[in-house]
């Protein structure tokens, strides 16, 4: 068992992190996911919308009011009068051959995307289309390692009794399976933010396979797309199984890389249509959540944890009020005014007080870690304490595939577990 933080704990077996609360269901599940609900946007007319204007569909609560924790895009909502279409309804021929494309799945892991009839995580199928684009002639068959088609249309699909949609396990939320915003910053007109596009929510996009055609001497079929380098990519999102997969490589072995930094190419931040000729379809899907934060904005990714790790947003707020403080923002601004103590007189001694108030919120389950202070301690002289933030040791795994024992969510904290290794 591992501590994360203060109260929140997480299990480790032999280099794997597994649900704590294993999935207790797929598919059709009353009242839909565990600890929230999802709301899907669709997109089908590329000259009202598309690539540069909201979406034309949307549906708050859809798994509470489907009982459905998947989105078929071939039955996207069982009863009339939504807003939302199938991408049979939006004028695609049934024969206009189509990819398949995916952006900001580091940031919703728990989705698994159906092609026709084969299953992808997310994340992998982010990945894996991007390398087989950056090799692709634009003309030869584009398929996956395991050479199944990449390029379907509806009538490729409708025969072979297969279906395109995004999956969840009942407990994806909980899990922190996928990204929580609100609805306004998702579907208004060009909502990018941090490079990502609708507001860092999932995306689902086709794109016409004839769009790729005639690529010049040195081009990639990357070209033709909008290659997403959002300002905080993972750059490793590791499985509930244990799976390991990295975002950013070297594609073609140049080491390229300026300051450290990867080409725009060489980070797997997902891949969206450039113009409205090319673009057939899109779906948006993220976590609504209660607080009225969006993604990128201040405070989000600390909510974001606590919420994601088993502090509800209605109990923290009542542990908040306890502390005396109003809100979350005022939390902020009381832990900041600290700071100065701490940043001026650590070397010389003192601010004992400013420590032990940190320490304090820490251990009441405030704070996901202590700000801003890598050296975090309770003595006189700012040390000697209880080693609750900075970088974690790092455990060398002996079997481990990856090298490394780390946990799929690695934070700055104290860990401490045991490793079960064969003899």
């Amino acid at each position: 068992i591992a501590s994360l933080e203060a109260g929140v704990d997480t299990l480790f077996l032999n280099f794997l992190n597994p649900q704590i609360v294993p999935p207790t269901c797929w598919g059709i599940c009353e009242g839909g996911l565990s600890g929230g609900h999802i709301d899907v946007d669709t997109d089908g007319d590329p000259l009202g919308g598309g690539r540069g204007g909201g979406t034309d569909g949307h549906v708050h609560q859809y798994d509470d009011k489907t009982n459905r924790t998947y989105i078929d895009y071939f039955d996207i909502f069982p009863d009339p009068g939504t807003k939302l279409r199938n991408v049979t309804e939006v004028g695609i021929p049934t024969d206009e051959d189509f990819i398949v494309l995916i952006a900001n799945a580091d940031w919703s892991p728990g989705s698994e995307l159906t092609v026709n009839l084969k299953n992808y995580n997310v994340v992998a199928y982010q990945r894996m289309l991007h390398k087989a684009l950056a090799n692709w002639d634009g003309t030869s068959p584009l398929t996956d390692p395991d050479g199944y088609p990449l390029i379907q249309n509806i009538d490729s699909i409708t025969a072979a009794g297969g279906t395109l949609r995004n999956s969840f396990s009942s407990t994806a939320i909980i899990h922190g399976g996928l990204l929580p915003t609100n609805t306004g910053c998702v579907h208004q007109t060009n909502s990018i933010t941090k490079g990502r596009w609708r507001n860092g929510a999932l995306i689902m996009q086709l794109v016409k396979a004839s769009h790729f055609k005639d690529l010049a001497a040195g081009e990639s079929a990357l070209d033709r797309l909008i290659v997403q380098a959002p300002l905080d990519l993972k750059p490793l999102v590791v499985l509930s199984d244990g799976t390991q997969i990295v975002l950013m490589e070297d594609l073609n072995g140049d080491d390229d890389r300026i300051d450290g930094e990867a080409p725009v190419y060489e980070m797997y931040g997902g891949l969206i249509t450039k113009d409205p000729p090319e673009f057939l379809y899109e779906s948006s899907v993220f976590y609504h959540w209660d607080e009225p934060v969006c993604y990128g904005e201040v405070d989000w990714e600390d909510l974001f944890r606590l919420t994601t790790q088993g502090v509800p947003a209605a109990v923290y707020a009542e542990m908040l009020a306890t502390a005396g403080f109003a809100d979350f923002a005022e939390l902020v601004i009381y832990v900041e005014s600290l700071q100065d103590c701490k940043d001026v007189s650590i070397k010389f001694g003192g601010c004992k007080e400013a420590y032990e108030d940190v320490e304090d919120l820490y251990n009441m389950g405030l704070l996901v870690e202590y700000a801003n202070n890598p050296d975090s301690g309770t003595g006189d002289d700012g040390g000697g304490g209880g080693g609750l933030s900075g970088d974690p040791v790092i455990i060398e795994g002996g079997v481990s595939e990856g090298g490394i024992t780390s946990g799929p969510n690695f934070e700055t904290g104290r860990r401490t577990w045991i490793d079960i290794l064969p003899k």
